[in-house]
C-alpha cells in the first residue's frame, strides 16, 4: 500500500505543500521494514559490531515514525491560514523542540537500556525488560503529543468541505495512533497485547498511506502544476 501511495504521489516529492505527506509515508515505511523480523534480525548484528547496542534499527523505525507525524503536522500548517512567521514559531514549538529533545534522550535511553541486550525480531512481541521502561514511556509520550497536535490541525481542515475527505481518513490513522499509544502501555505490562498493538500499527500506515494517496486528485495535481498556494487551504 505505502509503495502505491508513493507511485502515485511521485510527482509531490520536491512539492513545497505535498512534499511532508510524501517523505512522511517514506519513513513511516522505513519504520515498518525496520521493524519486520526477516529484516531486522538481519541487520541488528551488523550494527551491533558497530554500535556494541542489539536492535538499533529499530530504534531508527521509532525514530523515523516521530519524523513521520512531523511531517503530517507540517504539511497541515500548510494549509492552515497562518503567517509564515506564526507558522515557524508553531512548527518551532512543536517540531522543532520535540524533535531536539527526542532524538538524543531516545538514544541515551535506548542505549542505557541495552536494547534489550539480544537479537529480537520485533521488539512488540517480547516484553520489555525494566531498563527499557523509560525508553517507552518516552517514546509513548512524544509519540501521543504529537498526534494530539496533529488532530487538532485535521479538525480545523475538516471544516473546509475540500479538505473534509482526506482529512477524515487522516483523523481515522490519526486516531488509531492514539489507541496504539494506549496498546503500548498496556503492552508494558502484559505482553498479551502485542498481537492487538501490531496489527494496530499496520493499519495505521496503511490509512495514512491511504490518505495521503487519496489527497492527490486531479484538481490538486493541477493546482500543484500551476504553483498555486496552499492545494486545499483551510476555513
Amino acid at each position: 500500500m505505502s509503495g502505491r501511495c508513493l507511485w502515485v504521489r511521485k510527482a509531490t516529492w520536491r512539492s513545497k505543500w505535498d512534499g511532508s505527506a510524501t517523505n512522511s509515508i517514506v519513513l513511516l515505511t522505513i519504520n515498518i521494514l525496520m521493524m519486520t523480523p526477516p529484516i531486522s534480525l538481519r541487520i541488528s548484528p551488523v550494527l551491533y559490531k558497530l554500535t556494541g547496542v542489539w536492535n538499533v534499527e529499530q530504534l531508527l523505525g521509532h525514530i523515523c515514525y516521530i519524523g513521520a507525524i512531523m511531517g503530517f503536522i507540517a504539511m497541515g500548517t500548510l494549509r492552515l491560514r497562518m503567517t509564515d512567521r506564526g507558522r515557524q514559531r508553531f512548527l518551532r514549538r512543536n517540531i522543532q523542540t520535540v524533535g531536539a529533545f527526542f532524538v538524543p534522550m531516545g538514544v541515551a535511553l535506548f542505549i542505557w537500556g541495552g536494547g534489550e541486550g539480544e537479537n529480537l525480531g520485533d521488539l512488540v512481541f517480547d516484553r520489555p525488560s525494566p531498563t527499557m521502561y523509560p525508553y517507552w514511556l518516552l517514546l509513548i509520550a512524544t509519540s501521543t503529543y504529537l498526534t494530539v497536535v496533529l488532530i487538532a490541525i485535521l479538525h480545523e481542515l475538516n471544516r473546509n468541505p475540500v479538505n473534509r475527505v482526506t482529512a477524515k481518513i487522516y483523523l481515522l490513522g490519526s486516531y488509531l495512533a492514539l489507541l496504539n499509544g494506549f496498546m503500548a502501555v498496556l503492552f508494558l505490562f502484559s505482553p498479551a497485547n502485542c498481537t492487538c498493538w501490531w496489527c494496530g500499527i499496520r493499519a495505521e500506515l496503511v490509512i495514512f498511506a491511504l490518505a495521503a494517496a487519496a489527497s492527490w486528485t486531479k484538481p490538486a495535481k493541477l493546482r500543484h502544476d500551476s504553483g498555486d498556494a496552499p492545494l486545499v487551504p483551510a476555513t
